[in-house]
């Protein structure tokens, strides 16, 4: 009996976890982004320290996986995890929302700062066909808390319906333009 109560529990822990974890790499889902919004606001208005939700996604990922295969739509999620990875602090927090989404939340992080980050993140992922390399674009939306929105879900679907940024094409010289 003792036996079949430490599996029940074990089980019910891994049940836990996977409502928390996408698929992807173990990473967050859109169950602990929400979560970790929730513990986030307060903590952000009583410090009057807010932070940028920032959502990217491979753009038209399903017309790549469904000329490309999924194997190829695979190694674009992980090549878009791996890469998130490398350029996020290690204090703010990365979360797999599902198909090609992604968000980021930075911490005691500004809308104008965001973009210090999003210089960061490459245009696009390069990913193997097993034949060459080919270049899945992406896109971001960005999103500051107002410091007023009550409920997590609010702040992520501002996020998400916002408007996606254009990115700079650099010049021949150097410079940048709109």
């Amino acid at each position: 009996r003792w036996l079949g109560e430490k599996r029940t529990r074990r089980l019910m822990a891994r049940l836990h976890g996977s409502a928390y974890l996408s698929e992807l790499d173990n990473l967050p889902n859109r169950n602990y982004l929400l979560s970790e919004l929730r513990r986030e606001m307060p903590r952000a208005r009583a410090h009057d320290a807010p932070f940028v939700l920032i959502i990217l996604s491979l753009e038209q990922f399903d017309e790549v996986v469904r000329r490309r295969g999924e194997a190829f739509g695979d190694r674009a999620l992980k090549g878009m995890a791996q890469v998130l990875r490398r350029f996020t602090r290690t204090s703010d927090f990365i979360a797999h929302l599902g198909g090609a989404d992604f968000a980021v939340l930075l911490n005691e992080c500004k809308h104008d700062d965001s973009f210090i980050y999003l210089q960061r993140v490459p245009g696009s992922i390069a990913v193997s066909d097993g034949h060459r390399m080919l270049e899945v674009p992406i896109s971001a939306r960005v999103q500051q808390y107002d410091m007023q929105s009550l409920y997590a879900t609010d702040v992520l679907r501002d996020a998400e319906e916002s408007r996606p940024l254009r990115r700079k094409e650099v010049q021949h010289h150097g410079s940048e333009a709109a």
